[in-house]
């Protein structure tokens, strides 16, 4: 039976990636590197997993899932009419699953629809999260490229989206970042397609980024509450663009902040601003206390106060962007990430070495909006997890944006036009 589903999950696989690359009309300056970004990605959560295997001797998070979700899987096809009791009957499933929180027990009903067509294999059910993971973001970036079509668009979404080495690995593998960055960009090519699709088509956009935001808040409801309230501004500022008066504008951008602070205690009681530096000193210390010997950032000056979270802020913000830039040879990734920030770091030097002698620091709204997202993010994050290594998989939520940006800069014939421009 299981290597029935097996035979047929890698059917399915192979279908829907002849299926998109027999159908996508996309210019052929992107499409060269469909096959080159696909392998890329695969090749990168197999390498998450033999990591994991080799180097961490098996344990982790990726196999407690994995074997978790097969557990789960093969007890209700054993006894599919009385899965409460099926589950109960395993006690040793049931005693695993009593220990995971809500977001981990949402993950793991997503990873059982690779798992019960992997046949029990790891490796199978890996392949299945990358090419799913690389078919949504080649959806997003086609979908980037072909409504806002300039050179450096199209060279920064490659480079910034598919070849950035830390998030093919973190979303390739079985971490729950994959269903994450799944979500992220299925959102964010169902906003952009929303604003430029004609009548009837928005609500099918509409439907399908309401879907995307449910997933997002099941297993990072923070990255929801931020994702959110800087695309409804997006289509208001698409929308209402080519306004004459500034009122209407002005009444947009109030009407999104009001939402973001809606936002923020909807989706979460810790995100309510009136206890949110509470609750990120709360989630330092407990982060610093787990961390034990493992390496942490300090903040000296963080406390449970609004004043202590500005003023250790700064910081943040450049650990959350460029932390680790240490080559730390005994620890693998720590040492692939310090190689990736430098990278960026200088991306990022040469792109503001550039916008200033130019003399031109126009960047559209859009961007302005995007580094944004970016910045709270990334203190936030930094804040909240001062562990090095686990920061660095949680970053690829904001990053890849940040570095898109950076390229989109670096590449520009002069400045950044307004996205609105086609």
């Amino acid at each position: 039976m299981k290597w029935f589903l097996m035979l047929v999950g890698l059917f399915a696989i192979v279908f829907m990636i002849r299926q998109v690359w027999r159908y996508d009309s996309t210019d052929q300056n992107l499409r060269q590197f469909f096959f080159p970004a696909l392998i890329f990605k695969v090749l990168a959560g197999w390498a998450a997993g033999l990591v994991y295997q080799y180097y961490y001797n098996g344990n982790g998070d990726i196999f407690l899932f994995f074997n978790t979700s097969w557990d789960l899987v093969s007890t209700l096809i054993n006894d599919p009419f009385s899965p409460k009791t099926a589950i109960l009957s395993n006690q040793g499933l049931a005693q695993v699953l009593s220990s995971l929180n809500s977001r981990t027990i949402f993950f793991l009903g997503f990873l059982s629809i690779p798992v019960l067509f992997s046949g029990g294999v790891y490796w199978i059910c890996s392949l299945y999260v990358s090419v799913i993971s690389f078919l949504v973001t080649w959806y997003f970036v086609r979908t980037l490229v072909f409504n806002y079509y300039r050179p450096e668009i199209l060279y920064a979404s490659v480079g910034a989206f598919l070849f950035y080495p830390s998030v093919a690995f973190w979303s390739g593998g079985l971490f729950k970042e994959s269903l994450s960055t799944i979500a992220i960009f299925l959102l964010l090519a169902s906003v952009i397609s929303m604003a430029h699709a004609p009548g009837r088509q928005k609500i099918i956009y509409m439907v399908i980024s309401l879907i995307s935001v449910i997933i997002l808040a099941g297993v990072k409801y923070y990255l929801a509450a931020l994702a959110v309230p800087v695309l409804v501004l997006y289509l208001l500022i698409f929308k209402y663009n080519q306004a004459k008066g500034k009122v209407i504008q002005l009444a947009s951008i109030m009407g999104v902040v009001l939402i973001f602070f809606i936002a923020l205690s909807f989706f979460s009681p810790n995100l309510n601003l009136s206890i949110l530096p509470e609750v990120v000193n709360r989630e330092y210390l407990r982060k610093v206390i787990e961390a034990q010997s493992e390496r942490y950032v300090y903040y000296p000056n963080l406390n449970a106060s609004w004043a202590g979270l500005i003023v250790s802020a700064p910081k943040a913000l450049f650990v959350g962007l460029f932390s680790p830039l240490t080559f730390n040879t005994n620890n693998p990734f720590l040492f692939i990430a310090s190689v990736e920030n430098f990278v960026v770091l200088f991306v990022v030097f040469l792109a503001i070495w550039k916008m200033v002698k130019q003399g031109s620091l126009n960047l559209s709204r859009e961007v302005l909006f995007l580094l944004l997202y970016v910045i709270i993010a990334s203190i936030l994050l930094a804040l909240t997890t001062p562990n090095i290594g686990t920061l660095s998989r949680y970053k690829i939520a904001y990053m890849p944006f940040f570095f898109f940006v950076s390229l989109m800069v670096l590449f520009a014939p002069k400045k950044i036009a307004s996205t609105n421009e086609k």
